[in-house]
C-alpha cells in the first residue's frame, strides 16, 4: 500500500484528528494511481506483444525477399547463358543476318548463307531453349515464327538454278519485268526477310537490356 495512505489509515485508527474528507481524497488518489499503474502495465504488455509480432513479420519479409532475390539471380544467370548460346547460333553481323538484311530476294539465293537461321529453326523449338523471363521468351518466340514463315516461303516458292542445290531463285521461270506474279512473290519474300531482321534486332536489344550484356 502507498505509504501516505497507510499513514492516514493508521492515524484514523489511532484516533488522530485527520478528517474523513482528507481520508476520502487520499483513497481516491491511491485508487487512481493503482488504476494508472494497471493501465500502464497492460499497455506495456500489449506494446511488447505487438513489437514482437512486428519483429517476426519483418524477419519473415526479409527471408522472403532474400529468397526472391536468389531466385531472380538464378533466373538471370540461366537466361544469360541461353542468350549467349543464341548469339553463337545467329551472331550479330553474321552470315545469315547480313544476308537477310541486305539481300534482294529477286536475285540468287545462296542457301549456305542461311545455315545459321536454319539451325535456329531446327534447334530452338524445345523447352530447354525457352527463356524464363516472359518478355524475352515472347520475343524469342516471335523471332522463331518469323524465321519459320520465311523459310517455309522459300521452300515453296524458290527453285534450284541449273540443278545446283546451293543456289535457288523465286520462281525463275516466271521472272521478268512484266510478270506481276513474280514481282508479288519477290515483294513477299523481301517483307518476310525484313520481318526476321526486325524481330532479331528487337530481341537483341531486349536481351542486352534485360540481362545487362
Amino acid at each position: 500500500m502507498d505509504p501516505t495512505v497507510k499513514t492516514v489509515l493508521l492515524g484514523i485508527l489511532g484516533g488522530t484528528s485527520l478528517s474523513v474528507g482528507l481520508l476520502s481524497f487520499v483513497l481516491k488518489r491511491w485508487i487512481g494511481i493503482r488504476i494508472d499503474e494497471s493501465v500502464k502495465h497492460e499497455y506495456a504488455c500489449q506494446f511488447e506483444t505487438v513489437k514482437g509480432e512486428i519483429a517476426k513479420e519483418r524477419e519473415k519479409f526479409l527471408q522472403e525477399l532474400q529468397c526472391e532475390r536468389q531466385k531472380s539471380e538464378v533466373k538471370t544467370a540461366t537466361d544469360l547463358a541461353l542468350f549467349q548460346d543464341f548469339l553463337q547460333t545467329i551472331p550479330p553481323g553474321g552470315t545469315s543476318y547480313m544476308f537477310l538484311r541486305n539481300c534482294d530476294m529477286g536475285g540468287r539465293i545462296e542457301w549456305d548463307k542461311l545455315v545459321e537461321v536454319d539451325e535456329f529453326l531446327n534447334k530452338w523449338d524445345v523447352p530447354d531453349h525457352e527463356f524464363l523471363e516472359l518478355e524475352l521468351e515472347n520475343s524469342r518466340s516471335e523471332l522463331y515464327r518469323a524465321v519459320r514463315r520465311y523459310m517455309e516461303f522459300l521452300n515453296i516458292n524458290s527453285f534450284s538454278l541449273d540443278n545446283d542445290l546451293k543456289f535457288s531463285a523465286i520462281h525463275p521461270d516466271s521472272k521478268g519485268p512484266d510478270s506481276e506474279f513474280w514481282r508479288a512473290k519477290v515483294q513477299e519474300a523481301n517483307k518476310l526477310a525484313n520481318d526476321v531482321v526486325e524481330c532479331y534486332d528487337f530481341f537483341i536489344r531486349l536481351g542486352r537490356n534485360k540481362l545487362g550484356c
